[in-house]
């Protein structure tokens, strides 16, 4: 009996042990202060906080599940390449989708006032076949830059009166289709195609300067500028 009544005794003492060594942890986490940078709950069960005992340097942890399973190790983010190679498949690819214009553009899908907004828009297709590092960067860049002008200068020269078109993309007509086209009054259409031609010319310089100090990227430039060159015709047929 006495050896029955020393085991509840020890168990007694087990259990508040136990109790008060939890009451302890739960105190010092209250109390924690937030670190920079990392949520209250990481997910898997590792708070993000740090014990506020003066020179603490450990984390209060709990990984995996109750029963001990489980790590605190997650998987690695998948890393971008910073340094993306030019390639013959991919600067054919740009180049291909920006000759596109040259039927997706023409009259005989779409009126003369449409063309400038639908080069911006085939110039887009083709930036976003690109990486935004490496080789490509500076390709990318141009063609978004020219875009971005194209558009400004639709938008100061729209035709309030005209309707929007969305011509199949190459003139197949089970192809995609470009995003609705805005076109330009006609009275102002001598003008823009004056300063559309500009920033064409302007994104083939920026292309040719920006191959200079690389052999290994000329070649693929050039090619995407003479690409960008070729929509000039639909330009100045117009």
């Amino acid at each position: 009996m006495k050896m029955f009544e020393t085991g509840r005794q020890v168990r007694h003492g087990l259990v508040s042990g136990g109790a008060i060594l939890v009451a302890m942890l739960a105190a010092d986490l209250a109390a924690a202060a937030p670190v920079a940078g990392l949520p209250a709950d990481l997910g898997i069960g590792v708070s993000g906080t740090i014990a506020s005992v003066p020179g603490a340097q450990l984390f209060h942890v709990q990984c995996g599940s109750q029963d001990g399973e489980g790590s605190c190790f997650e998987p690695e983010a998948p890393r971008s390449n910073p340094a993306t190679p030019v390639t013959e498949n991919t600067t054919q690819e740009v180049v291909d989708v920006i000759s596109t214009a040259k039927d997706t553009c023409s009259d005989d899908w779409i009126n003369e006032t449409y063309r400038i907004d639908c080069i911006r828009q085939t110039l887009l297709l083709a930036a976003a076949k690109l990486p935004t590092r490496g080789d490509y960067a500076p390709v990318k860049a141009a063609l978004v830059d020219a875009a971005d002008k194209l558009d400004k200068i639709v938008k100061q020269n729209g035709s309030a009166s005209s309707g929007t078109v969305s011509p199949n993309i190459g003139g197949r007509p089970l192809a995609p289709t470009l995003p609705p086209l805005r076109a330009v009054d006609p009275a102002a259409q001598e003008q823009a195609v004056a300063e559309a031609l500009a920033v064409l010319e302007e994104a083939e310089t920026i292309l040719l300067r920006s191959s200079e100090n690389s052999t290994r990227r000329l070649e693929h430039y050039q090619q995407v500028a003479q690409a960008i060159d070729s929509t000039k015709v639909l330009l100045r047929s117009s």
